[in-house]
């Protein structure tokens, strides 16, 4: 097979992709808002947040020194892995959030309420 054809974008990101694989499309869209909705909440720190589908990244900075608050960000993974969720802690101001592909809303809703009351937490005692 050409490589050209091995390159092509996988089914599970089109349109006409069987619904169950469509759903961690969609379901990414609403966990791109409400990321935003608590980048917003907490826009001092966050510098940013970005991603696609399920995979998204939350990056922490000093509103007055602009250096990244790993110490903090490091806080919130851990507080939401004490509490079932699981994300990626990387050390360098910023925290991924990559659920399962297979995660039903509400799931997914429940963990987002975690991420929130952990920043509320972890950023209320910051700088």
């Amino acid at each position: 097979m050409p490589l050209r054809e091995r390159c092509q974008a996988p089914s599970a990101v089109t349109p006409s992709a069987p619904p169950r694989r469509w759903q961690a499309w969609t379901l990414g869209a609403e966990l791109g808002e409400a990321l935003g909705d608590l980048a917003n909440r907490h826009r001092p720190y966050v510098r940013m947040h970005n991603g696609r589908g399920l995979f998204y990244s939350v990056h922490l900075e000093n509103p007055r020194s602009g250096e990244p608050l790993w110490e903090q960000a490091d806080g919130i993974v851990t507080h939401c892995l004490r509490r079932g969720v699981l994300m990626f802690l990387t050390g360098r101001g910023f925290f991924k959030i990559v659920p399962p592909l297979t995660i039903d809303r509400e799931a997914l809703f429940e963990s987002i309420e975690v991420i929130g009351c952990a920043m509320d937490e972890v950023l209320k005692r910051s700088i």
